[in-house]
């Protein structure tokens, strides 16, 4: 079992409120073994855009998140809140994974059903409801499983000791337990292909300019 956590905080790790988040959360996986990888997003060379590639049909590091977000079993976004939802490195990854959209109506395959999701907030205004709202959202139309209480939030007037306080280490270890437990439930039931094979078809309007290309390791290196 191995989970992907793509970090949007717009400050170095040192300075990140977020990413003391996710190294609590990370230390939480350990307890059950299970391997969890990091992104920072803010560390990548990438073009903006809805593609799996840049305009130049170059594959560049957005090209490898995406990648690496078929080869996880959950995918989990850590965010901080700016100006009431989530940060402009967020919303550039949900571009370019958006791609998977285009592919699955041009396909009929869901390559991201049987993977689970979830999100990590943490900031000091308001907003963090409407924050992972949305990434809910984003998630289950893509096809990802969004289990109960699939939220760690730090947030608050004072958030540099959000991340300290009996409330928040709560919402990790459940967390982290529904993550683990759903994702095993997915993996040992199949649900994700059996669903598949039960008819119905992905229609809608395709925006990506690759997707009659195939999947990522059909594209030129």
């Amino acid at each position: 079992m191995k989970f992907l956590i793509l970090n949007g905080s717009l400050t170095p790790p040192k300075d990140s409120n977020t990413q003391r988040v996710i190294d609590r959360v990370i230390q939480e996986f350990d307890h059950y073994g299970v391997e969890v990888n990091e992104i920072v997003l803010r560390d990548l060379d990438f073009e903006p855009g809805i593609d799996i590639v840049k305009l130049d049909g170059q594959p560049d590091e957005m090209t490898s998140v995406l990648k690496a977000v078929l080869e996880h079993d959950g995918l989990i976004m850590a965010t901080p809140i700016w100006w009431g939802t989530y940060s402009s490195y967020i919303q550039a990854a949900m571009e370019r994974i958006g791609y998977f959209d285009d592919w699955s109506i041009k396909n009929n395959v869901q390559p991201l059903y049987g993977k689970v999701f979830g999100c990590l907030i943490s900031g000091g205004d308001d907003g963090w409801q409407h924050t992972y709202s949305q990434l809910f959202h984003f998630a289950s139309y893509l096809g990802f499983t969004v289990p109960p209480d699939a939220f760690v939030s730090a947030v608050g007037p004072g958030d540099e000791d959000a991340a300290s306080t009996k409330e928040f280490e709560e919402l990790v270890r459940i967390f982290v337990r529904n993550q683990v437990s759903w994702t095993e439930a997915l993996q040992k039931s199949n649900v994700g292909l059996i669903a598949q094979t039960r008819g119905g078809s992905r229609t809608g309007y395709t925006s990506a300019r690759s997707f009659k290309k195939g999947m990522i390791g059909a594209r030129r290196r």
